[in-house]
């Protein structure tokens, strides 16, 4: 058949399917999640979403472009560098740039989180009004702007116009499981080109369409009046319910098969098992706020709208309230909860009484006039008999056969607990009591508890009684005798909520504050958060049939598997892994009360909230998910922003605060996000985080480092391959190698020079030590001279004079006479030279002022011995001055020559000593009022004083003499301080 006439036989198919045969719409719970201003979302009109390569959500608002983890936002606005807030499409290049088409704006590309250009009329757009951004079958882009289109080439953009005779690409293409390839054009015609069918004879269901793909490969397109389908070669027509009367915006397949069609402010419609849905509305999901519906890679299905982003899924928790959450009533704080017929229950309320609910409607029970059951509902049971009974705060009570509040017990008591045994009720009160009812009157039974409430109640088929307080443990009856369990027995509560006998025989406890307890070999065995629990507060434990255990908590329900359960049973609880539903799954709240768990006659489980009751099968498994991807956001150093755009960053020097940032994609509950992280380099154990999303790390010294993070959405099950990122911190130009080298290296050399000089000092050391030595040897040397000299001539010739006297003493008695005043003159001058030398050794006179002194004394004695006056002229302060012994006895031997000369040949009747101390020298002064004399002083034979200028060449000084003939003589001995050492 001819292409032309098949296209007209396929046209006149598809419209022979009337509206009239619309079907109807059925509407059902979905669980929507919203993300709002509230949580961060820049601006609540989002007109697009897509899904990049990396797996973020990316949004179209109207104050920019936003990249979205699943708990945070990153908007790139007019600060970011958009020319326009408004941002209407979204598309992602093969290269992985983020496209942004504006209104107003021009098209801005994003690359690596950066904005890397801006497109706008000046580059080729017909108009900067961008409507939508697709791609052709060569992969070109192509924007859609509001005076038309164009393809962008070469760096820039071409208009596409009929002058130009080429032809609008394709705004959509899409290949079905068939092989055929179907364009969605701009005029929302679908066709199936070929080369010998055109644009304008193309296959047109119906004007306006939006088309999609489904999982199995079928294609799908919507219009104003029909959906169609089209499998093995053949299109299915399928009439839109009647009340749609919109064009529809948006069409998205989803993973369980349903095909979701968006209207612009009407609502979403879906198609699934050959029916029409609807969501049902709520105070969240409006159908007069959507914009468009789209469908991700990961199989989330996503809502845009005037009221930010939601995230659509199914409802499979079965929410039951007895009054409008949203009011203050606390109708709906379940204390109590049976069912008394099939899906129709009895609900006890804490402060609003009991409530019979059925079809959806609950309506209050009825009581006699002389029963007064009161409004705090705190337990209800069903017995075998189908008895129903009562629990308040004003007593025990019972209902009657038409279903009405009659018989009462235990009146004024209030009852927290209920439990069948048989032949017999078991009955728990807030004062502790404990009541067996096995006729018409309670019979108390002493258990061996104090005040505290009884709130559990369970036997074993063998008779076992076990007693649950709320302070004061758990009480155990067996063969008769009782025996309490405590802190001491394993419980780290003594607070119990709540007791369970599973189908194995085995006793578990749901504590406040303590976890989950069973009991094992005499003693508990206790799980708390710590071990993986979503809270540590238990308060309802049921089993299913598949061996899982199904715990209500104040953070949740949680659900452990038989691994989990053999870990705790094995006495090791440590790692355990429940599957936790939370409100995200669609539970009215996250606290469940004090009351037991039922199964209901359709075989799903009824749990009792602060929010009403929920039902759900035992069978709910949450699709099995690996651990999510991880990605690093960026790294924050001293207030300055990095992106990490490559697997290495390198950190200015000194950077003493540095934050990295990360973030894991897990959209279908982002709450259960658990991180962990390490920096090689600091630390070698991974460190738990928990939801926290960004690590610190101060005062790090300059090095490479490697930051690694992973995450878990709470499985147990961490990122096989962690996001890394090769940290370099630059060092201080005074921390690089070549600094420390050269500070190393004149480090060496100025040890080496202080060793050098330190050498140098001791060698010093060694030749002062070697020429005091010397000196010592020396002066040794000169005082054993002199004594040589001295008193050995002394007492030589006082040996000959003391012959002399005895060879005379009786001959010549006056020649001995003489002889012996000659011994006492030797005598007398051997005494003379032994003081001088004692005083020279002395080392008490080594100071210059006690030289002064003694030289003083010296001439002053001379001359009294020569019958000589003596005039001085000495300073008042002479300064404490070092002065050697061998610099004393040189001036001692000048002055005392000088002396002998001025005896000998002066013929003086006065000798004056004058000393001066100026500059840095020394300056001695002797001289006589003799009869003076011509002629150098070291004229060889005259006056015997030559060796006194070779004296004072030693001191490195002069010694003048200045004499005129009749007017006396002066000796002036000069030398420097510092000799004197």
């Amino acid at each position: 058949m001819p292409l032309r006439s098949k296209a007209f036989h396929l046209i006149i198919l598809l419209f022979a399917v009337s509206p009239m045969n619309a079907r109807p719409v059925e509407e059902i719970d979905m669980l929507f999640r919203n993300w709002t201003t509230r949580d961060g979302l820049p601006n609540n009109r989002v007109r697009s979403v897509i899904q990049s390569h990396d797996g973020f959500i990316w949004l179209a608002t109207d104050a920019g472009a936003v990249r979205f983890n699943g708990a945070n936002f990153k908007l790139y606005g007019l600060r970011e560098g958009l020319l326009a807030p408004i941002a209407l499409t979204l598309l992602e290049t093969e290269d992985q740039s983020i496209w942004v088409g504006t209104l107003g704006g021009g098209i801005t590309v994003l690359k690596n989180g950066r904005i890397e250009r801006t497109f706008t009329t000046s580059d080729g757009l017909p108009s900067n009004w961008i409507s939508d951004l697709t791609t052709d079958s060569s992969g070109n882009l192509i924007a859609w702007t509001r005076n038309g289109a164009a393809i962008f080439e070469k760096n820039s953009f071409t208009s596409l116009v009929p002058a130009n005779s080429r032809p609008l690409p394709p705004r959509l293409i899409l290949k079905d499981r068939d092989g055929s390839t179907w364009h969605l054009h701009s005029n929302r015609v679908l066709s199936e080109p070929t080369d010998s069918l055109p644009i304008e004879n193309a296959l047109a269901p119906d004007k306006h369409v939006v088309g999609t793909l489904d999982h199995e490969g079928r294609i799908w397109a919507c219009g104003e009046n029909f959906l169609w389908t089209r499998s093995d070669g053949n299109w299915k027509s399928i009439p839109l319910p009647e009340h749609w009367e919109s064009t529809a915006s948006s069409i998205a397949a989803a993973p369980d098969g349903t095909i979701w069609i968006a209207s612009h402010r009407r609502g979403i419609l879906g198609y699934r098992n050959n029916r029409f849905i609807t969501p049902t509305a709520t105070r969240v999901y409006s159908p007069a706020l959507v914009e468009t519906v789209t469908t991700t890679k990961d199989g989330q299905v996503w809502i845009t709208s005037a009221n930010g982003i939601f995230r659509m899924s199914p409802q499979t928790i079965r929410v039951s309230s007895i009054d409008d959450p949203l009011t203050a009533n606390s109708a709906n704080n379940i204390g109590g909860l049976i069912e008394y017929a099939p899906h129709s229950f009895i609900v006890a309320t804490q402060g609003s009484g009991y409530y019979r609910w059925e079809n959806h409607h609950a309506t209050p029970l009825e009581e006699k006039a002389e029963t007064d059951v009161g409004s705090y509902g705190n337990a209800l049971l069903k017995t075998r008999d189908g008895s129903i009974w009562l629990g308040s705060n004003n007593g025990l009570f019972k209902l009657d056969s038409n279903g009405g509040i009659a018989a009462s017990f235990l009146e004024s008591k209030s009852v927290w607990a209920l439990f069948e045994s048989t032949g017999a009720i078991w009955v728990g009160t807030s004062w502790g009591k404990l009541y067996r009812i096995a006729g018409r009157e309670p019979e108390l039974i002493d258990f061996g508890g104090a005040m505290e409430p009884v709130k559990a109640i369970l036997e074993e088929p063998d008779g076992t009684l076990w007693i649950g307080t709320r302070g004061n443990g758990i009480f155990r009856r067996k063969n008769g005798i009782w025996k309490r369990f405590g802190r001491n027995d394993g419980l780290i509560s003594e607070v119990i909520r709540t007791l369970y006998l599973d189908s194995s025989g085995r006793i578990w406890a749901g504590s406040d504050g303590g976890g989950l307890s069973l009991f094992s070999d005499g003693r508990f065995i206790t799980a708390t958060s710590n071990e993986g629990l979503p809270s540590d507060t238990v308060s309802q434990i049921i089993a299913d049939d598949n061996g899982r255990l199904w715990i209500g908590t104040h953070k949740g329900l949680g659900v452990l598997d038989i691994d989990d359960l053999a870990r705790i049973e094995g006495g090791n609880p440590s790692g355990l892994h429940p599957l936790i539903l939370s409100q995200t799954d669609g539970l009215p709240t996250d606290e469940f009360t004090i009351v037991p768990p039922i199964k209901t006659s359709d075989g799903s489980f009824a749990f009792a909230t602060i929010q009403g009751f929920i039902r759900i099968s035992p069978d709910f498994q949450k699709p099995v998910t690996d651990a999510p991807p991880v990605y690093l956001e960026r790294v924050v150093s001293n207030g300055t922003e990095h992106l990490p755009a490559s697997d290495t960053i390198s950190l200015e020097a000194g950077s003493k605060r540095i934050e990295i940032e990360f973030s894991a994609l897990y959209f279908s509950d982002p709450d259960r996000l658990q991180f962990r992280n390490r920096l090689l380099g600091l630390e070698k154990d991974w460190q738990y985080v928990g939801s926290q999303q960004s690590a610190e790390y101060r005062n790090l010294a300059p090095n490479s480092y490697l930051f690694e993070v992973s995450a878990s959405n709470g499985n147990g099950e961490w990122s096989r391959i962690p996001a890394t990122i090769e940290v370099v911190i630059l060092p201080h130009f005074w921390q690089t190698l070549w600094f420390k080298i050269i500070v190393f290296s004149a480090s060496i050399a100025f040890v080496a020079r202080i060793v050098r000089q330190r050498e140098k000092r001791r060698n010093r050391e060694k030749i002062g030590a070697l020429q005091i030595r010397h000196a010592i040897d020396i002066e040794r040397a000169r005082i054993a001279r002199d004594l040589h000299d001295d008193v050995g001539a002394s007492l030589t010739q006082m040996a000959l004079q003391s012959q002399l006297v005895e060879r005379n003493i009786t001959r010549q008695p006056d020649r001995a006479s003489n002889y012996l005043q000659e011994i006492f003159k030797t005598a007398r001058t051997m005494t003379r030279s032994l003081d001088e030398i004692v005083w020279a050794v002395n080392p008490g006179n080594d100071v210059l002022d006690n030289f002064v002194s003694f030289l003083a004394t010296f001439v002053q004695d001379f001359a009294e011995g020569a019958a000589l006056r003596t005039r001085f002229d000495l300073p008042e302060n002479i300064p404490k001055r070092p002065i050697s012994s061998s610099v004393r006895h040189h001036l001692y031997l000048a002055t005392k020559e000088i002396l002998h000369n001025i005896v000998k040949h002066a013929d003086a009747s006065e000798i004056s000593m004058g000393v001066s101390i100026d500059k840095g020298s020394c300056q001695i002064t002797i001289s006589d009022n003799g009869r003076g004399f011509t002629g150098e002083i070291n004229a060889p034979g005259e006056d015997g004083l030559s060796n006194l200028k070779k004296r004072f060449q030693e001191l490195r000084g002069t010694c003048v003499r200045h004499s005129e003939e009749g007017n006396g003589t002066s000796f002036v001995m000069k030398f420097p301080i510092d000799t004197l050492r």
